[in-house]
């Protein structure tokens, strides 16, 4: 039987994968080198990537904590929004001592201007408190001064749910009374909370 011979395209792809090993086999060096290089940035490049996943999601939870703690606060705020003058003043006697003053609350009526006698070391506090829907005027800063002396205080303070008007704010400075907004407040909710929990928003926890 006759053999049937090699077709011409057969021999042009053996003569191709010749020359190709022909070629690798030359620059096989050169190619191990650059393999070598390749890796470790390959690597790097993995590892880099890992890392950005990593700060995205790390971002992505410390995005949702501080959007918590908005909404946290608001509803702090809210429920002192809500409170009747006593209950906050009795509400601002407790976060004083949580913050380690011995606090009394006032009589209602001929208070003098002082809603709480607060004292922690050697400092005394008159405080007054204003929950109230505007703004506080320079009158709840001059009432705190002015009742230093029938209570025996050697400071004054004024906790409010609201601002201080800029004359509220000036006099304050000019007689050294603390003022704290509603921003400070909200710190002080914020580390109750965190001490006592949620029930610690209640009013009825006042």
């Amino acid at each position: 039987m006759k053999r049937s011979r090699p077709s011409l395209r057969s021999a042009v792809s053996v003569l191709s994968l010749l020359a190709v090993a022909a070629v690798v086999n030359r620059h096989l060096p050169t190619l191990e080198r650059l393999a070598a290089h390749a890796l470790p940035v390959a690597s790097g490049l993995a590892v880099a990537a890992l890392a950005l996943l990593g700060l995205g999601w790390g971002a992505g939870k410390l995005v949702g904590a501080w959007r918590r703690a908005r909404r946290q606060r608001a509803i702090r705020l809210a429920d002192i929004d809500r409170m009747s003058g006593h209950e906050f003043e009795h509400y601002v006697a407790r976060l004083l001592a949580h913050r380690g003053f011995d606090t009394r609350v006032t009589q209602s009526s001929g208070d003098l201007g002082v809603d709480i006698v607060a004292h922690r070391a050697q400092a005394r506090y008159a405080i007054q408190c204003k929950r109230q829907n505007a703004n506080v005027a320079r009158t709840a800063v001059s009432d705190a001064v002015a009742g230093k002396a029938p209570y025996r205080c050697t400071h004054a303070m004024v906790v409010t749910n609201r601002y201080f008007t800029p004359g509220a704010a000036k006099l304050a400075r000019a007689t050294q009374c603390v003022l704290v907004d509603r921003d400070q407040l909200a710190v002080w909710l914020l580390e109750l909370q965190q001490h006592h929990g949620r029930r610690a928003l209640s009013r009825d926890a006042v």
